[in-house]
């Protein structure tokens, strides 16, 4: 049995459909992403699950008890938005510490969980700092710890590193991994960025437009992509027509109205089973451990291409190359 059921789950606002029967499960433990662009209906569907939006048709179960018509401070959730939403006149602890005393907790509980959570974000020694002495990142943290230390059943995170520094974002990406793993706690994360939703989720829900347009592992959503929409989203594909595949020779693919090649399986150098084209670089891409060539085949249809960052891979804007595509890494869809 999923310990998160969501059934036929419909909201509008207005005469605008936002949510169109969203159904979706995911297992006790999991960290979960809610992976699209922006409108397509992924925070709307978060905070129906907060309580925060009502909703117009469907359910939304937890643990087998139904939560869609309970207050928000009855649902059993924890969560965390983009902006921090800390208290500017209360320090670290006390923040920490609020949600502890709004369920009535003791003092002493509260301070000791309180401490140990702080701890847990690696904040020790910051219990006495107010939040405008703190970076955005120690900000989060802090969050992160109040929505933590109630102990919720579920844990729901709204972009909650969008507004970061990008190596912020990488630290705390790990540290709420780790928490997840270390604590056994179940997570929702919205994100936009496929980068995130990749590097920290066990499953991913691919939105478009207010339904879901695929599910699966981050290794299978990459490795499999469905639709055009999910090519384009998801991965940094090479993507063609079915006419330019026709062109470039792709037969063995004529019945898809789209086929896709991811840019890190292209080699140039001779590979098994392959298609095989003469181009030539009219761009590089710098992209820290991947080199990245821009290759024009025709005059007309320009390949990406990633290879390790090495001296034997570099190539010059102008260079001719010969690129081989693995037949049985073309993936084509309908």
């Amino acid at each position: 049995m999923s310990f998160i059921e969501i059934n036929n789950l419909r909201k509008s606002f207005g005469n605008t459909e936002v949510l169109h029967g969203l159904n979706l499960k995911i297992a006790r433990g999991q960290l979960a992403a809610l992976l699209g662009p922006s409108g397509c209906g992924k925070s709307t569907l978060l905070r129906a699950i907060a309580g925060l939006n009502s909703i117009d048709e469907g359910e939304i179960i937890i643990d087998g008890r139904r939560i869609d018509g309970l207050a928000p401070k009855d649902r059993g959730l924890g969560m965390v938005f983009q902006h921090y939403a800390l208290f500017p006149n209360m320090n670290v602890l006390d923040n920490v510490k609020f949600g502890l005393e709004m369920k009535g907790v003791d003092k002493k509980t509260r301070d000791t969980e309180a401490k140990k959570m702080i701890d847990l974000v690696g904040l020790a020694g910051k219990e006495e700092a107010y939040p405008a002495n703190l970076s955005g990142g120690q900000q989060q943290r802090v969050a992160l710890a109040r929505s933590l230390v109630t102990k919720p059943d579920v844990l729901l995170l709204d972009e909650p590193l969008s507004a970061l520094d990008a190596q912020i974002r990488v630290q705390l990406r790990g540290l709420i991994k780790s928490l997840q793993a270390e604590l056994g706690i179940t997570v929702i994360l919205v994100t936009h960025d496929q980068e995130e939703a990749m590097s920290m989720s066990d499953y991913i829900f691919v939105m478009n437009q207010g339904h879901i347009v695929q599910e699966g592992s981050p290794t299978y959503i990459y490795r499999h992509p469905q639709s055009e929409f999910a090519t384009r989203f998801i991965g940094d594909y090479n993507l063609f027509t079915k006419e330019e595949a026709a062109a470039m020779g792709a037969v063995d693919h004529a019945d898809y109205s789209y086929v896709a090649i991811r840019p890190e399986v292209l080699s140039l150098e001779a590979v098994g089973d392959a298609y095989v084209y003469e181009g030539k670089v009219i761009r590089t891409s710098m992209r820290g451990s991947i080199y990245r060539l821009y290759i024009e085949l025709d005059g007309k249809k320009v390949l990406k291409l990633d290879q390790l960052n090495r001296s034997a891979n570099m190539r010059r804007v102008g260079d001719k190359v010969t690129v081989y595509m693995p037949k049985s890494e073309i993936i084509g869809m309908v």
